[in-house]
């Protein structure tokens, strides 16, 4: 059995519930908050070259599942994440839980085979095989619960090549008092960072109550030692109220998914390409090409510059909230961000009149 790796996640600055910190990794280090961009190696929208060198990703996340379900990508792997992809700073790789969920059935593989394929890829940061709770069954998410920590402890026992951070996933779902259990629970165990699952469905419902619920319970009953993960959050006008509410860490293939319907992200919402007249940013994208010229270009194309600034944006968001955290003015933003949707603002309200006394442990005073 080998322990956590030895983590230096030092807080550097604090407002809210929100921090700035640095996670070291292998790689190098993360500065918090920061969102790792997915990517699919079967389908490259946006090269890692590019997200390394011209986005600046400080970290990217990618799939062990889908690496391992096709043979020639998972022999390539094998011989080391970085070199297959071709990205140079820290990458995290998730274990498939959630396409388990999507497509129903699971993966194919057990936990340990999972944790044993991960460590062959050696990336900087793994994620044990949680069990999704996206459901309005108790019971069932009860039982994801028990198996998402039953599986925690077995990577705990199995897992030997050093120098990976594992992460071992917050499970409950909407059920709050299983989030609570599961957090207190994992932070007994020896790992690195705890990634908060089954946010994504309430994200795409727009129920951002649950979400900052699910957000702020964790945030309250993990340990403070390690980094909280929003897991399958990237869209922009929710990541200063989740920043507010504690989380470290992000992960998204929204920039990628969103310019695939031709979706263009803001920090206030979502347009459709066919909507706009202008674009409403500076990017660089958006500044070289209209929205014309890009509904005219080959469909790849317009894929890949929606892409490109979809990725612009939602690293810009970030370190805004970067920013107003070092200049203690995290809750000035929020409440600026939050009047873009009725239900993001109910969902501050709301957090703040029923975790009143948790929000202020958190907050450091003048």
């Amino acid at each position: 059995m080998r322990r956590c790796f030895s983590l230096m996640f030092e807080i550097v600055d604090r407002d809210a519930c929100g921090r700035i910190g640095r996670l070291r990794t292998r790689h190098g280090a993360i500065v918090t908050p920061a969102i790792l961009p997915v990517y699919n190696p079967n389908i490259p929208i946006v090269s890692a070259k590019e997200l390394e060198a011209e986005f600046k990703a400080q970290a990217l996340m990618t799939n062990a599942y889908i690496i391992h379900r096709d043979p020639e990508l998972r022999e390539r792997a094998r011989r080391g994440v970085h070199g297959f992809l071709g990205f140079h700073r820290p990458i995290m790789t998730d274990s498939g839980a959630y396409q388990a969920w999507v497509y129903g059935g699971g993966i194919g593989l057990s936990n340990r085979e999972i944790v044993r394929f991960q460590e062959e890829l050696k990336p900087d940061m793994a994620i044990i095989l949680d069990v999704f709770t996206a459901t309005s069954s108790y019971g069932e998410a009860e039982k994801a619960v028990e198996e998402t920590i039953r599986n925690a402890v077995e990577c705990v026992e199995i897992r030997e090549r050093g120098g990976i951070l594992w992460a071992a996933p917050i499970q409950g779902g909407r059920f709050v008092d299983l989030v609570r259990k599961c957090a207190a629970t994992l932070s007994r165990l020896p790992f690195d960072i705890h990634p908060l699952g089954t946010l994504a469905p309430s994200l795409m419902a727009y129920e951002f109550r649950d979400l900052a619920e699910m957000l702020i319970v964790a945030k309250t009953h993990v340990t403070p030692a390690r980094p909280l993960h929003a897991f399958g959050i990237g869209h922009p006008i929710v990541f200063s109220l989740a920043v507010g509410l504690g989380a470290d860490l992000f992960d998204s293939a929204a920039y990628a998914l969103f310019a695939k319907d031709l979706r263009y992200m803001t920090v206030s919402g979502t347009r459709e390409l066919r909507d706009l007249k202008e674009f409403p940013c500076n990017c660089p994208v958006c500044s070289r090409y209209s929205p014309d010229e890009v509904r005219e270009m080959e469909a790849s194309d317009q894929v890949k510059a929606l892409a490109r600034h979809n990725l612009y944006v939602t690293f810009a968001e970030m370190r805004a909230i970067r920013q107003a955290i070092r200049e203690n003015r995290l809750w000035e933003l929020i409440q600026e961000r939050v009047r873009a949707h009725p239900k993001l603002l109910e969902a501050l309200r709301y957090v703040l009149s029923k975790y009143k006394d948790d929000i202020e442990r958190y907050d450091p005073t003048d």
